[in-house]
């Protein structure tokens, strides 16, 4: 997993987990007044699998938890995830949590609680589902001509598979030519052995809860329909006791006319979580 640092100067933090083959790039025309930025791409090394302490003691150990070691420094976290990266947030936290030891794993929760909001965008918790989900032929597809591209030494130029998921993606020509000006500089075997691992490391978790979720109507990746009926069957097992969180926990749906990438609706992140 990579990140990068937008700014990092407040004591409020936005958690972003980007889709999947993208990096912080997608996102430069957002900024924020109120908030530091803190972006992770790239799900190809999954982390946390040699992380034995909240507090990580060699540099190596430290790179292996990139979100974990923050919850220190700020005194408010939000989490934003879109496409892949929703899925990829709770993942995380429950590979990571289900590998402390009990002592540790109670000074986890106690961190967390500074969680603030959480907003997933066209993604679920199941990515790879036939109902609630990107459907697994789909995915198999994106992934098989992916891999006929880099075994014929295309790149992210000539991929003939990747512009056609790039147009799906923005929706169209305009708002792919504007993509193209903001586009991840990654490789197509790194984009290609990303979707690889997740496939391969694929596993349901639930371990945040998500207070809302933005669907967009015109998604050609991430099924509408699906995303409907998941957020709709999540909203009916929540547990409104409220006694594990001091926030209202109550999911709310918001539908936008938007396709998959639907950032450049939006000038800024505080626009997004508030």
């Amino acid at each position: 997993m990579e990140s990068k640092f937008i700014n990092n100067r407040g004591d409020k933090l936005i958690v972003v987990f980007a889709g999947w083959g993208t990096d912080e790039r997608v996102f430069s025309h957002l900024s924020s007044k109120e908030y530091d930025i803190y972006i992770l791409f790239n799900y190809t090394q999954f982390p946390l699998q040699e992380c034995m302490t909240l507090h990580c003691r060699a540099k190596e150990f430290n790179e292996l938890c990139p979100v974990y070691n923050i919850f220190q420094q700020y005194r408010e976290i939000n989490i934003i995830a879109w496409s892949m990266g929703v899925w990829m947030a709770t993942a995380e936290l429950d590979k990571f949590l289900g590998h402390l030891e009990p002592s540790n794993r109670f000074k986890a929760l106690r961190l967390l609680r500074k969680i603030n909001k959480t907003v997933a965008i066209n993604g679920t918790l199941c990515p790879i589902s036939n109902i609630w989900g990107i459907p697994q032929e789909i995915f198999d597809g994106t992934l098989n001509n992916l891999e006929e591209d880099v075994r014929n030494k295309y790149n992210c130029s000539t991929s003939n598979s990747l512009m056609k998921f790039n147009l799906r993606m923005c929706g169209g020509k305009t708002a792919y030519d504007r993509y193209r000006s903001v586009a991840p500089q990654r490789g197509l075997e790194d984009m290609f052995n990303e979707l690889s691992a997740i496939k391969n490391n694929y596993f349901f978790s639930n371990a945040i809860f998500w207070n809302k979720a933005i669907i967009s109507d015109n998604d050609r990746i991430f099924p509408t329909e699906n995303q409907n009926r998941f957020w709709e069957d999540y909203g009916l097992g929540i547990d409104r006791s409220d006694k594990l969180s001091s926030h209202a926990r109550k999911l709310t749906i918001e539908h936008i006319d938007a396709p998959h990438y639907p950032f450049f609706q939006w000038e800024t992140w505080d626009e997004i979580l508030k």
